[in-house]
């Protein structure tokens, strides 16, 4: 299974009770339209394709509760080949009726599909993690556009022990359990703008990302291509969070590379990042998405890293 193709296991679970509620459907429709002569040997074959996917799935190295869904649903099928078979004890004859079993799975379906479905959601915002979080405004460093507008960056204050363990409560949801991946640990000097356009070395505020795309060239996308740029947008149309994007499998399916406000960069597919919003793809002819950095004294070759004291001024706390 790629990387681009790995789900939270609440979204699998989800689409788990989607099939079943078709399969529900499809063979309750069976058994009272056509009787046990079609809904049996269907149920039957079902149950045996089931039971062996769940084992090489096993054997595959998926999750054990991927497995056991698929190993679920083949028991349930085969309980329902067995309910033609004369072989339930009287007491539990009513209940064992291959019509009382689908009827379970299409309602039990159901419900586990709407259930997991509002679980897979990730939050749609990290407001909860800012209470101690400030924004530090570089007095002596500037940040310039290709058409030479001058933007100041900033760094995060925060103690780092309460960062890490944000970061682990973030991890902690279901939704990011299997898509994943950890990139680098956190790091205060900048955001998911500042690793995208100063290679880490500043943060950016959400204000100034529409004048770098403005400024820098940039034009939207419908689809992503390896090496846009991805804008997410809040439904006021403010640039809330960026990263790039690195895989683009055959489907469209992407993987995306960012940075969560002061924690680490992690990768993960288009949606499963803390931030929500709407999804926006852009394109540059220019080399790179870096901006040039200027200093009061000098100027660093950019990509170095931006070592100079800086005078600091606290600001008001946004995570970005």
């Amino acid at each position: 299974m790629s990387i681009v193709e790995q789900e939270s296991m609440p979204l699998v679970l989800s689409y788990a009770g989607i099939l079943a509620a078709v399969a529900g459907t499809l063979f309750l429709g069976l058994e009272l339209r056509f009787g046990r002569a079609t809904s049996r040997p269907a149920a039957g074959i079902l149950s045996l394709l089931l039971l062996a996917t769940a084992g090489a799935l096993w054997l595959a190295g998926w999750p054990a509760n991927v497995a056991a869904l698929v190993l679920l649903g083949g028991i349930v099928c085969l309980l329902a080949w067995g309910a033609h078979a004369a072989v339930w004890p009287s007491l539990l004859s009513g209940l064992a009726q291959a019509k009382v079993l689908w009827g379970g799975v299409l309602v039990a379906g159901i419900l586990a599909a709407y259930a997991f479905a509002f679980q897979s959601d990730p939050p749609t915002d990290m407001a909860g993690f800012e209470v101690s979080l400030a924004r530090v405004e570089l007095q002596d460093a500037e940040l310039v556009t290709d058409r030479g507008n001058r933007l100041r960056p900033f760094n995060f204050q925060v103690n780092a022990g309460e960062i890490e363990a944000v970061e682990r409560l973030v991890l902690s949801n279901p939704a990011y359990r299997h898509g994943v991946i950890r990139r680098s640990d956190p790091n205060l000097a900048c955001n998911c703008h500042g690793w995208v356009f100063t290679g880490g070395q500043m943060a950016v505020f959400c204000e100034d990302v529409d004048k770098i795309l403005q400024d820098n060239g940039y034009t939207r996308r419908p689809q992503p291509q390896v090496g846009d740029l991805i804008v997410y947008r809040s439904h006021d149309g403010l640039a809330t969070h960026t990263g790039m994007v690195r895989v683009v499998d055959e489907r469209g399916a992407a993987l995306i590379e960012s940075k969560w406000g002061p924690l680490g960069v992690f990768y993960h597919p288009i949606q499963a990042q803390p931030y929500g919003g709407t999804p926006h793809y852009y394109a540059t002819e220019r080399t790179g998405h870096l901006l040039r950095i200027k200093l009061r004294s000098s100027e660093p070759a950019v990509g170095q890293p931006y070592a100079r004291p800086a005078r600091l001024r606290p600001k008001g706390a946004r995570l970005g």
